[in-house]
């Protein structure tokens, strides 16, 4: 059985000739239409193109305004009841016995405070800026804009002043957590990856969410029945700015743009937030040339000792810089020159040219 990603709703092989889940009228990923035409030994009646041009002409949905759940757009302006929740969903539906809150819709809270069991949210965390490290307890479900990260934290990131009036929310679908760009000027993105207005995009802890066309940078640190959790990151010891080890995604290339690519996160992080504190462009830019292009390759592993030993858990950090990478002190200088190090010997340092000294560390 083939399920549709957001809504869950089972997939048959009719629903590839509109190329969109019948239910919530998001596109069909790539991996449920192999599933389907595998199932259905459609592999050649199909073609991707086809099913690329009807997904286009019916991916636009609209948010339901009480519960948020995608709503095709003819449904939505013709005030069809949301299948979700029943209401009109132009409207915002607030229950008779409850007024309406008076308090700001994000807040800062400690990271040792207790969210309260009835109320589901989103923990994000500042990346860069002077507000670094900060924490945001963000409602679900909720239409975010300008105004109220600018109550929650002021100028303390960089770029809240991009943020559109009604720039996104976040969601939930049974245990997965979405977040929603809500068709904002600026965009909003999830790892590099350019969320397509009013379509939700999954989230994990450990995920970097760009708003507002880079200014605004935040990490998804918690969020209640999250999976699982990283356990390691990078952390740039003059700044403090870290970036995540996830397990899916094991293998990362650390450079300016490694592979041609963008810039590694990490590295972009660093650059703004010495900006956003201050700092001239113009010596920042000339600091950071020190990293190559692709400057080291860093791969979190399982592997076994011996012929038939334990399974040991280690980083392997390989170098590709022409001006060496030093780690734990070992000089690494050839292309493709390597070290291992096990988990248990955390932390690693890592030095760039005398100049950028980061930690591997567990969280």
């Amino acid at each position: 059985m083939v399920r549709c990603e957001v809504c869950n709703a089972e997939l048959v092989a009719d629903d590839l000739s509109m190329g969109v889940c019948p239910e919530c009228s998001v596109p069909i990923s790539s991996t449920n239409r192999e599933a389907l035409l595998k199932a259905s030994n459609l592999d050649e009646s199909v073609p991707e193109s086809r099913i690329q041009q009807r997904s286009e002409s019916k991916s636009a949905v609209e948010p339901c305004n009480t519960c948020g759940n995608p709503i095709p757009v003819d449904d939505f302006h013709s005030g069809t009841p949301c299948p979700a929740c029943g209401n009109d969903p132009r409207t915002a539906e607030t229950p008779q016995d409850s007024p309406p809150s008076k308090t700001p819709s994000v807040a800062v809270v400690s990271p040792v405070e207790e969210e309260s069991p009835k109320a589901r949210s989103v923990k994000l965390s500042i990346v860069t800026g002077s507000g670094l490290g900060r924490f945001l307890d963000v409602p679900e479900n909720t239409p975010l804009g300008r105004d109220d990260f600018l109550k929650a934290i002021g100028n303390e990131v960089s770029g809240v002043e991009y943020i559109s009036s009604e720039h996104l929310k976040f969601l939930r679908k049974d245990e997965f957590l979405y977040v929603v760009d809500l068709g904002s000027r600026n965009g909003t993105s999830v790892n590099h990856d350019e969320c397509t207005a009013n379509v939700p995009k999954q989230l994990n802890v450990g995920d970097r969410l760009v708003i507002s066309g880079g200014g605004s940078v935040f990490r998804v640190e918690d969020f209640e029945g999250a999976k699982s959790k990283p356990r390691f990151r990078i952390l740039d010891e003059k700044t403090g700015v870290s970036y995540v080890i996830r397990e899916s995604h094991p293998r990362i290339l650390v450079g300016r743009q490694p592979d041609g690519g963008p810039t590694h996160p990490l590295i972009e992080d660093i650059y703004s937030h010495r900006i956003a504190i201050g700092e001239s462009k113009e010596s920042v830019s000339k600091e950071l040339l020190v990293i190559s292009r692709k400057q080291f390759e860093l791969r979190h592993e399982m592997r076994t000792t011996g012929q038939n030993g334990p399974m040991k858990e280690l980083f392997v950090i390989t170098n590709f810089s022409g001006n060496g990478t030093v780690v734990n002190g070992s000089n690494l200088q050839g292309e493709g020159e390597a070290v291992e190090i096990g988990t248990s010997s955390l932390p690693i340092i890592i030095d760039i040219q005398e100049t950028f000294r980061w930690r591997i560390e567990e969280i």
